[in-house]
């Protein structure tokens, strides 16, 4: 059941980037909420991206055409920054996302698709047959290149082609700007800490969770050579920059989010929102009265 008091037309989108607890956070999301609607159309199938992308335009279209029932009150899946654009039925709207280390996340995803993804799919059957840094270096996916950079600013779905000359500083700057504001977000390094930070901001009770997805096999960034860990920081370059800034947004998410103030802002909120709610329920029903004449 939706734990969330505040009025009934704010959607949340939770941004779930491959390889950031994003299964992780799914568990607790479910327990949480309900009338969700997942999209995960390119992690973990067989489809191409360009496939994918299709699906994603699909789905944005049943979202306009109040197409889904029940309409959703959270979407989550594989999708990125700026699909609230088209949500006309929502006058507020809330991102959430994970992001991790860029190495840390390149290794995992790289050892994920080589293990979990079958001989049928391009993408797992090229990870069995190469190393991880050429792996990276071919860019075989688009996800070992800036990716966390792309979702947040909005620039994945496109009708260009993948490519890694479209990551910008311009983009790196429209990314850190979205993040800063319209995102909570948590950092997988610090997953308990953000779950917290989470559970003041939406109110969660009785969060419980079982870290999933987390792969075994993988080795360490410690142990890479140095020419790979190379290559991988070349291929993030956009990607650090973005994760040490979100580092320091945490700490002031962390400080913003503390109980006290939670009270109060949250006090606040529910008051500003529910004038505004009220102000334009009575000028719907003058609008009306006024139409009868």
């Amino acid at each position: 059941m939706i734990r969330n008091p505040l009025i009934s037309d704010r959607l949340l989108i939770f941004v779930h980037i491959p390889k950031t607890a994003g299964t992780s956070l799914r568990s607790i999301v479910l327990e949480q909420f309900e009338n969700i609607h997942f999209f995960y159309g390119i992690d973990g199938n067989e489809k191409s991206i360009n496939s994918c992308i299709e699906d994603y335009n699909q789905m944005v279209d049943k979202i306009k055409l109040n197409n889904i029932d029940p309409f959703p009150t959270v979407i989550m899946g594989h999708i990125e920054f700026g699909i609230h654009r088209s949500l006309k039925n929502y006058r507020y709207c809330t991102y959430a996302t994970f992001l991790r280390d860029p190495i840390d996340r390149i290794i995992s995803y790289y050892f994920h698709v080589r293990n979990f993804f079958d001989e049928t799919h391009f993408i797992g059957r090229s990870a069995r047959n190469m190393t991880l840094e050429e792996f990276v270096r071919n860019r075989v996916s688009p996800e070992t290149d800036n990716w966390q950079t792309r979702i947040i600013s909005g620039m994945i779905y496109s009708p260009k082609p993948f490519d890694s000359d479209r990551v910008t500083p311009e983009i790196l700057e429209l990314a850190k700007t979205n993040l800063r504001k319209y995102f909570i977000f948590g950092l997988t390094e610090r997953f308990q800490e953000s779950i917290e930070i989470f559970s003041e901001f939406f109110r969660w009770e009785n969060v419980t969770y079982v870290r999933a997805n987390v792969n075994p096999d993988r080795i360490a960034k410690e142990e890479l050579p140095a020419a790979t860990l190379d290559i991988l920081a070349e291929h993030s370059y956009f990607d650090i920059k973005l994760y040490r800034y979100a580092k320091q947004l945490f700490e002031q998410q962390r400080e913003q989010l503390s109980p006290d103030k939670q009270k109060i802002r949250f006090w606040w909120e529910d008051i500003r929102e529910n004038l505004q709610y009220s102000q334009d329920k009575l000028l719907k029903i003058k609008t009306d009265l006024e139409r009868l004449k």
